[in-house]
């Protein structure tokens, strides 16, 4: 079992996974709001391996692509973290 700041590693970790693609700047900005911003990251104690934690990070970035026009990064994020 992963220990809470092994979590927050392997979620950062996933956020600087970069490819070129607009992607890069909405991983900047959730990695902003967590780790500049000390927001809570509870919602990391849901998860239990590694690929959990991509596949999360991975669709929260989705997410925010798809819906920031309408819906707003902080409002998305409130969403799917808190």
């Amino acid at each position: 079992m992963l220990d809470f700041e092994h979590k927050k590693h392997i979620f950062f970790e996933c956020l600087n996974n970069k490819n070129g693609s607009y992607a890069d700047s909405i991983r900047e900005e959730i990695e902003f709001y967590f780790d500049c911003s000390d927001n809570e990251m509870n919602f990391l104690d849901k998860f239990y391996t590694r690929e959990e934690i991509y596949s999360f990070t991975n669709m929260l970035v989705s997410k925010i692509i798809m819906n920031e026009h309408q819906d707003g990064f902080n409002d998305i994020i409130m969403h799917y973290c808190h």
